[in-house]
């Protein structure tokens, strides 16, 4: 197996979407394991989120993709 593990950082950008979306086909080619890394600047999360759940809605929201 050329890919067991895969390490996928979000940061709710754009690209780290396409990476997503890029990872989960390689998971489904190679029967891999797909890891989410939720990455959000500490600064930044208190000005636009406020709320401390907003790592477990990363997650909802990637599990929708």
């Amino acid at each position: 197996m050329l890919f067991q593990n895969i390490l996928v950082p979000i940061d709710l950008s754009s690209q780290s979407t396409r990476a997503f979306k890029v990872a989960l086909d390689i998971a489904k080619k190679y029967n891999s394991k797909i890891t989410i890394l939720s990455c959000i600047d500490v600064d930044m999360q208190t000005i636009m989120y406020p709320d401390s759940r907003v790592t477990s809605q990363l997650v909802k929201n990637a599990k929708k993709i």
